[in-house]
């Protein structure tokens, strides 16, 4: 599904992160001009220029597709900076596909501890400033699990389809339009990862937490950490119940939720090669129980930001390459807190020679 870029004119036409912003489209258009001489780079022999046009990619999708309104000031400042523009481009598409995207892109068995982002004094202020606020919590998945079923009718949030476990402890019946039942998961839209210290090396999954939070910051999710430290991971507005197989494709980017302008709660449904699910195409959440809170919109619309950076970039199809080479390679960690190897091998094939 990787899409080059859309010239200027159309990006100014079409969206509207670009139209309130003479820097915003100063930004892009650098993004088009690293965006060209990698892939000139590319063509001409250059296999290493093959990740500058991801990063190139990621950027200019990121400018159209931020996770506010507006892209995120760091975005802009940070191609701004001195130097020369199109290493900057890549630079910052690298922080994003070494540290964003993999947050959301989960890797059975593991999930991936990350080495620091390169040192600058906004870095470290913002790390700091987090790092105090990171403190060890006690899991309460089974609760947020329960809660979840409750507000969405003991159903999949996309499928509508009965969960099995519900059915057979009396606490829904069927109706005439089920036919089966399904098992379903607690699904988080941010990891539930990011909730917690416990692991075989805390420091090593403090500094995982620190560095996510920070670069989730810089990107646009401003103060995401208080809102989802600790046991707050598992508010309802982060969770929801899905199909196994939905969830397991949720968290692989391969399905997400983009909301319909002026309908509340109201999604299209995006599914992704090679994911296909049987849902219609758009889906309400309502619950009987007001009280208790539906889906952020504004998580999901991270999420399906990343999914459509993820994938419009290329990043998605490297990432899975990652993937690949370092299971046959066997240097995975059983639990995730243990082996920083995506970032170490990104860094390695993203660095000429």
């Amino acid at each position: 599904m990787t899409i080059p870029l859309p010239t200027l004119q159309l990006a100014e036409r079409d969206y509207p992160a670009l139209q309130c912003s003479a820097n915003a489209r100063s930004v892009y258009g650098h993004a088009l001009v690293a965006e060209r001489q990698a892939v000139e780079s590319h063509t001409q022999g250059d296999e290493s220029a093959a990740t500058k046009v991801i990063c190139a990619r990621i950027v200019g999708w990121l400018l159209l597709h931020p996770f506010g309104d507006t892209p995120a000031p760091f975005v802009l400042e940070f191609v701004n900076m001195w130097g020369d523009f199109n290493a900057k481009v890549y630079e910052l598409g690298e922080l994003y596909m070494q540290y964003v995207i993999p947050l959301f892109k989960q890797h059975k068995p593991a999930s991936l501890t990350f080495s620091s982002p390169p040192t600058r004094s906004s870095f470290e202020r913002l790390r700091n400033a987090i790092d105090q606020q990171v403190v060890p919590s006690p899991r309460d998945h089974k609760h947020a699990k329960a809660q979840a079923l409750i507000r969405d009718r003991y159903r999949c949030k996309l499928s509508n389809r009965l969960d099995s476990a519900s059915f057979g402890a009396g606490l829904v019946e069927m109706t005439p339009q089920d036919t089966e039942t399904f098992a379903t998961h607690c699904a988080h839209i941010f990891p539930e990862s990011l909730g917690f210290l416990e692991g075989r090396d805390p420091e090593a999954k403090k500094n995982y937490l620190v560095t996510a939070y920070t670069m989730l910051n810089k990107f646009g999710c401003t103060n995401i950490q208080q809102e989802l430290t600790g046991v707050n991971i598992h508010r309802l507005e982060n969770v929801m119940t899905l199909e196994v197989n939905v969830h397991y494709h949720f968290d692989k980017l391969l399905v997400w939720l983009e909301a319909v302008e002026g309908r509340p709660h109201t999604y299209r449904i995006v599914t992704q090669k090679p994911y296909f699910g049987n849902f219609p195409d758009e889906v309400t959440f309502t619950s009987p129980h007001a009280h208790l809170p539906q889906p952020s919109p504004r998580y999901l619309r991270v999420h399906a930001a990343c999914c459509r950076i993820a994938h419009m970039s290329g990043a998605a199809e490297y990432i899975d390459k990652i993937y690949r080479d370092e299971e046959e390679l066997g240097v995975l960690s059983e639990d995730g807190t243990s082996a920083p190897v995506l970032a170490h091998f990104l860094q390695r094939l993203v660095e000429p020679g």
